[in-house]
């Protein structure tokens, strides 16, 4: 399966507006097996181009394909070419960040409800929810009313309801927002290992590790328009918004921990201020470097050297692109690059405090 859209429409146009609506102009194209992530600044429109796809919305001049199939569109200029499939005929599932479960329903109803509607076999269907219900670790909550779940074990369910029919299209918008951070990392793994390969998924998020490690492509939103499109790394490595800058912008580097210390791929080692033992993800602010002429004497757990591979300008602020056996990035005012002499092809120092490292289990 594939998603191609590609149109503008209007949102939130009613006849009592008195303001201009907001206007969508989007390309977005993600393959079968394929995670594209929207991120942006709150009413950028990231959830609107969700409703476009699952057919909440509609475009006003475009076309929405799945599998070369028209779900939206608007013909070559022809109102008489029109056409808009019902989203209930659509191949898409939809997880809301308030989950929106049947409250009047099971746990267990509740994740054979698409598959139900779609008139599958008994059989089919008891395969379907005894396999999701242990990959989510619901098996014992399955005749639970949703009313009794915590906020964790509700977004269980309504991943498990959503993948349930296996569509050709899955979105979630930011799903896994209320949740703590360890449950968010079993749903994401469990995400990852059960949706079918043939399905195409699109998140809306505003979590950064979320953003860099879930998705193959993604896509920076900034007042209904895209700003930036590439993979984690390309988005990150060359932001073109500060938005973009400070949510990716966040350094993330692969590890192997043994206690407070992990071993980089480089061979170079971080002290930080939380133990833990394997693969692990390191995560800091690029705004927590900070950059010497000299190697600095100071009470940082963590100085390496460094060579200058790239600036970005950002207004007010610079990101600096660090190249050496920690690679990542500071960011600097314009006054400390003039007063460090910092040009492309330096050398100088980097320090990081061990209290500034997130640590984060990897994802399997």
């Amino acid at each position: 399966m594939s998603l191609e859209l590609s149109g503008l429409c209007t949102v939130g146009a009613t006849a009592s507006d008195t303001a201009d609506p907001f206007t969508l102009d989007i390309n977005l194209t993600a393959n079968a097996g394929e995670r594209a992530t929207l991120i942006g600044p709150n009413g950028s429109g990231k959830s609107s181009v969700l409703r476009l796809i699952a057919g909440l919305e509609a475009l006003r001049r475009g076309e929405l394909t799945v599998a070369g199939r028209a779900y939206d569109s608007t013909g070559p200029g022809e109102p008489s070419k029109r056409f808009f499939l019902p989203p209930r005929e659509r191949s898409v599932s939809l997880v809301f960040q308030d989950h929106r479960l049947f409250d009047h329903l099971s746990v267990e109803q509740n994740v054979a409800f698409g598959l139900e509607a779609r008139g599958t076999t008994r059989a089919e269907i008891k395969r379907v929810t005894t396999h999701l219900l242990d990959a989510f670790d619901l098996g014992a909550l399955s005749g639970r009313n949703p009313t009794s779940l915590s906020g964790g074990q509700r977004a269980r369910v309504a991943l498990a309801r959503a993948l349930a029919p296996s569509p050709a299209i899955l979105l979630l918008d930011e799903p896994f927002a209320a949740v703590d951070v360890e449950t968010r990392a079993h749903l994401q793994q469990a995400l990852i290992d059960n949706t079918p390969p043939e399905t195409a998924t699109v998140m809306v998020t505003h979590d950064p590790i979320e953003a860099r490690v879930l998705s193959h492509q993604l896509v920076v939103l900034d007042d209904g328009n895209v700003t930036q499109h590439g993979t984690p790394d390309q988005v990150a490595s060359s932001p073109t918004t500060s938005f973009a800058a400070d949510l990716l912008g966040t350094n993330l580097i692969a590890g192997s921990a043994h206690g407070t210390e992990v071993t980089l791929a480089t061979g170079a080692k971080l002290i930080t201020a939380t133990s833990a033992s394997g693969p692990v993800h390191l995560t800091f602010s690029p705004s927590a470097i900070t950059l010497h002429q000299t190697k600095p004497q100071g009470s940082a757990r963590n100085v390496w050297p460094a060579e200058i591979a790239d600036f970005t300008d950002l207004g007010g602020r610079v990101r600096v692109a660090l190249r050496g056996p920690v690679e990542s990035a500071a960011m600097v005012t314009p006054g400390a690059v003039a007063d460090l002499g910092l040009t492309r092809g330096t050398n100088c120092w980097a320090s990081l405090k061990a209290t500034e490292i997130t640590v984060v289990a990897q994802q399997r």
